[in-house]
C-alpha cells in the first residue's frame, strides 16, 4: 500500500510540474516552442503548442513514440 501511495504521489508531482510548464509557456511566452534546459547534462524539456511544430517533432520521434 505504501508503494502505491508513493507512486501516486510521484505521479501527482509530475502532473503538477507539467501543468506548471504548460501554464508558463502559454501565459508568459509568445513562442511556439519553449525550451526548459536541464542543468549539468540533465534532459531538456520542450513544450510545443503549435500544431505544425508538433508534426515536425513527431516526425523526428515517431520511431520512439509510434502512437500519437
Amino acid at each position: 500500500m505504501a508503494k502505491e501511495l508513493e507512486d501516486e504521489a510521484a505521479f501527482v508531482r509530475l502532473s503538477d510540474a507539467c501543468d506548471f510548464l504548460e501554464h508558463y509557456h502559454l501565459e508568459y511566452t509568445e513562442d511556439v516552442v519553449t525550451r526548459f534546459m536541464g542543468k549539468g547534462g540533465r534532459p531538456d524539456i520542450y513544450i510545443v503548442s503549435d500544431p505544425a511544430w508538433k508534426e515536425r517533432i513527431y516526425g523526428l520521434v515517431r520511431l520512439i513514440f509510434p502512437n500519437k
